[in-house]
């Protein structure tokens, strides 16, 4: 026995002795990568959790909104979003500045030119008021004028993603936490064919507009008849701007579908236009295409849909309230069945006399304890006594009833 002990007590220490840590060589998958959602053109740019959603975007147009004309307040700036050539160039800028005078007791503006080797996009110069600018810091004033990009078409050619400025990686290889980021699109300038990017945050696309998005709106709704499927109230007549009220089912014709100037608008902004009973009114993109809850169909809609889809609406709702119709008649019918089949085994069973009775839900003096439970169904509570060899039983229903036995028949009704 000491033997056997000793022999299998030698073999597990040298196969602890001889074990090895091993390493895996081959390439394992070390994360997670989604996979892109196809576009479907019926939205614009939008903001992703996932950074690789953003590829479903590469390859198409996008349109640089112009400043809206109408527009009442200064335009701010566009630090926020940033266009720069993909390779540097060399740029000569103009400056005013107001710069010591040799006996530096006046100040006085005087022009500069200098020649700054930047990757701006079309740069210019914004200097402050006053104070002396270097060469140096001349740079941190050099940023890129909107009109210079805006009301030109790009085509998107890649996109990539940062959580700053100056550095940025493919969608699938960003593993920073997704909170916030810049986004660096590369695009191709349709008129000139000039490549450049567009640095912007997250988010921030208000100044872009997906050309697919605006040509599937105008391919599907304009010069078509379309129903609310959710109200709108205090809508302005765009003639006379008096109040519109739209409620859900109102059928409206969509006679246009277009970017439109606006007071209270930065950038041009595209509108649906709808005449109803002879008024004109406009719903922004947005709203016209805002996903509404519709409890009758338990399912959520766009506000506006097309009048032939709508059509289908009422016909799929019709189809499903006759469904609901026949099933009720046939249910209704299967339970008239089983009662008359119910009943005609209580006359049987019981006769004429009772068998009536109990049909139609009533009990009367002498009638058994299964008589009894046949017309008014089981009892809520029996109370049962024994004297004298008699059983004596007490029925409660709940509506206040009671019955009385003894020995099994019907003796006492008490309401």
């Amino acid at each position: 026995m000491k033997k056997i002990i000793l022999f299998w007590l030698s073999f597990f220490i040298a196969n602890v002795i001889n074990a090895q840590i091993t390493i895996l060589d081959e390439s394992v998958q070390e994360k997670v990568v989604s996979k892109p959602q196809i576009f479907d053109s019926l939205s614009n740019l939008t903001f992703h959790r996932d950074p690789i959603q953003y590829k479903q975007y590469i390859g198409y147009k996008l349109y640089c909104l112009p400043f809206s004309t109408n527009y009442k307040d200064d335009f701010p700036s566009t630090l926020k979003n940033e266009f720069k050539y993909k390779e540097p160039r060399q740029f000569v800028i103009t400056t005013e500045q107001e710069v010591l005078a040799k006996d530096r007791k006046s100040m006085v503006k005087v022009p500069r030119y200098d020649t700054l080797f930047t990757d701006v996009y079309k740069a210019v110069s914004s200097c402050p008021k006053s104070g002396w600018i270097s060469y140096s810091n001349l740079k941190e004033y050099v940023y890129t004028p909107f009109d210079s990009v805006q009301n030109i078409y790009f085509t998107i050619l890649n996109i990539e993603i940062g959580t700053d400025r100056r550095k940025f990686v493919a969608l699938e290889e960003y593993d920073q936490p997704v909170v916030r980021g810049y986004l660096r699109m590369t695009l191709k300038n349709e008129s000139s064919g000039e490549e450049l990017y567009w640095i912007t945050s997250r988010g921030d696309f208000d100044m872009m507009f997906l050309v697919p998005y605006f040509e599937k709106m105008v391919k599907l709704y304009k010069g078509q008849t379309v129903v609310a499927t959710t109200p709108f109230s205090n809508l302005p007549d765009v003639n006379t701007g008096e109040p519109v009220t739209i409620n859900p089912d109102d059928i409206c014709q969509c006679y246009n579908v277009t970017f439109v100037n606006l007071k209270d608008k930065l950038y041009v902004t595209p509108y649906f236009f709808l005449e109803k009973d002879g008024k004109k009114i406009m719903i922004p993109f947005p709203d016209f295409t805002k996903l509404h809850y519709n409890k009758e169909d338990d399912a959520y809609r766009n506000a506006f849909i097309l009048k032939e889809e709508y059509d289908e609406i009422i016909a799929e709702r019709n189809r499903a309230e006759e469904e609901r119709k026949r099933m009720e008649e046939e249910k209704n019918r299967l339970e008239e069945q089983a009662r008359a089949e119910r009943n005609k085994q209580i006359m049987q069973k019981y006769g004429s006399k009772y068998g009536k009775l109990i049909c139609d839900g009533q009990v009367c003096l002498n009638m058994t304890k299964d008589m009894c439970e046949e017309s008014w169904g089981v009892p809520l509570y029996i109370n049962s006594t024994i004297v004298g060899g008699k059983v004596f039983e007490q029925w409660i229903y709940g509506w206040m009833t009671y019955l009385y036995f003894d020995n099994g028949i019907l003796k006492v009704i008490q309401n």
